[in-house]
């Protein structure tokens, strides 16, 4: 296995997880307001890729710094436990992407 996403590992994972959550993959990527599916998005990348480091996941699923000097990691990690309290979060989304991340590494990249 890999430690790193590659951008193909980040556009599925983005892509699911718009799905899953019913935002816009376009809207997302640009970065515009909030979005569940970056945060699950965000949340599947690091499960899949423990080795990665947060803070690059955090800023190519589009979280970014803030002015007040917190990191995107930070800002990612808080939305994260925020989110797995809320209603609308799924554990299975997480698991879906992070089973297609997984079992695309094991095969193709295996061989």
């Amino acid at each position: 296995m890999t430690t790193r996403p590659t951008a193909e590992d980040y556009a599925r994972a983005i892509v699911m997880a718009c799905r899953f959550t019913g935002n816009g993959p376009m809207q997302m990527a640009l970065g515009a307001g909030r979005s569940r599916a970056r945060v699950v998005a965000f949340a599947a990348l690091k499960t899949a890729f423990p080795q990665a480091v947060f803070e690059h996941i955090a800023r190519r699923v589009g979280f970014a710094s803030a002015p007040s000097g917190k990191s995107a990691g930070m800002i990612a990690a808080t939305a994260l436990c925020g989110a797995r309290l809320a209603q609308w979060w799924r554990d299975e989304w997480v698991g879906e992407i992070v089973g297609v991340l997984v079992g695309e590494d094991t095969g193709a990249r295996a061989a």
